[in-house]
């Protein structure tokens, strides 16, 4: 509220304004509208701030959280391939006609068990051939034996010239070469009966018979079926050349093998989502890089009981620490980078900001786990960080929790 002197001090001034804008207006050549603009700018300087001064504003509000602890190894997911450990295409190894298929397609075989029959005989004729020769070049080498004899004893009576005895030396060995070559036919003729038995060679799954009984097959004839080996199975991924180097690099300064990979975990998912109930165990690193992509193709093997897995299915290796160890996790929205590195702002006692640089290992659920320059329990910003610089107070505002 105005005082009485303050009050006639305004009115005086209004007056004076007023004689002055009339005695203004009633000069020559000066505009009614310019005299005013000086005038209420003469009014104002009264209410002007003091030289130098400015207004204070208050601290910037930011979002902070606090560091916490969790587990951070290594996380890794890949594409990756089953494929068969052995896979066989079942050939025909004599010519003739099928006599039988002894299989259903899709059906679990076993080492030894018998899938195809081809007529026998033609080679049962052959190995009946076969042991006849055998017998006759065994009768002639029992004759050119006895006449061996007979011509030594001849000859030491010396009735007998020295060649007649080389030539029934020469007669014998004939005979016994005859005697091997037969023995080596008769065992030819009963590898091709045999053979006119096709059995499986592994234990695993069949496929559909590509021939059916009645045609005549061969060695030429192509596959007659295919066997592949589903339990075991492997699995087969690829990881950057740089990451099978960094292993080699471990290994040669006293750190694991690289080529059993104790501490990792090889678990599978499936297509549709689901894991793989077995863990699987590394079967070999490749020993060649692929040009075209720079990886390196890792193979692991699975236990495969109910046939789940099959050749050519596609899953996701997730690849995890077998121990992963605990680290300070900072939300990736708290972490900037220049061309120093990483960094941080942290929130002091008297809520001002500090940088911080840190140095960042693996990829968390919660942002990245820090190896150097942060410590559980401190705080950090995560939101308002462009407005900040080391040393500045702010208004923290606390982040919910994840």
């Amino acid at each position: 509220m105005l005082t009485n002197g303050c009050a006639r001090t305004v009115e005086f001034e209004r007056e004076d304004v007023g004689m002055s804008l009339s005695a203004a207006t009633g000069r020559r050549g000066v505009p009614p509208r310019v005299v005013l603009t000086g005038l209420l700018a003469a009014l104002a300087v009264g209410t002007a701030l003091p030289a130098g001064a400015e207004p204070e504003m208050p601290p910037p509000a930011v979002v902070v959280a606090e560091i916490a602890e969790q587990e951070a190894g290594v996380r890794a997911n890949f594409v990756a391939r089953v494929e068969a450990i052995e896979a066989v295409d079942v050939r025909a190894r004599v010519r003739g006609f099928l006599e039988s298929v002894e299989f259903s397609g899709g059906q679990r075989v076993a080492a030894g068990q018998p899938l195809f029959r081809i007529e026998r005989d033609p080679y049962e004729a052959q190995l009946a051939s076969a042991r006849a020769q055998l017998a006759r070049a065994g009768a002639t080498r029992t004759e050119t034996r006895d006449a061996l004899a007979r011509s030594r004893e001849l000859q030491q009576r010396g009735t007998l010239s020295e060649a007649a005895l080389d030539q029934a030396v020469a007669a014998d060995a004939m005979a016994e070469a005859d005697v091997a070559a037969a023995r080596a036919a008769v065992r030819s003729a009963e590898l091709d009966v045999g053979y006119t038995a096709i059995s499986s060679p592994i234990d695993g799954r069949i496929g559909r018979p590509l021939v059916t009984r009645g045609n005549l097959v061969g060695p030429d004839s192509g596959p007659l079926a295919r066997i592949v080996q589903l339990d075991p199975i492997r699995v087969v991924f690829s990881v950057r050349e740089s990451a099978v180097v960094s292993l080699r690099q471990a290994e040669m300064v006293g750190g694991p093998p690289s080529d059993t990979a104790e501490g990792y975990l090889f678990r599978l998912l499936l297509p549709n989502g689901d894991e793989y109930p077995h863990a699987g165990a590394l079967d070999f690193i490749d020993n060649e890089v692929d040009p075209s992509t720079g990886t390196v193709a890792i193979r692991a093997v699975y236990p495969n009981p109910d046939d789940v897995l099959a050749p050519g299915l596609n899953v996701t290796m997730l690849l995890t620490e077998r121990d992963p160890g605990t680290f300070p996790v900072v939300p990736q929205a708290a972490i900037q980078q220049d061309r120093e590195g990483r960094y941080v702002y942290v929130l002091g006692d008297d809520e001002t900001v500090s940088r911080r640089a840190i140095v960042t290992g693996e990829r968390t659920t919660g942002g990245f786990a820090v190896t150097e320059g942060l410590a559980t329990g401190e705080v950090v910003v995560v939101q308002g960080i462009q407005r900040l610089r080391p040393g500045i107070q702010v208004r923290p505002n606390w982040a919910e929790p994840p």
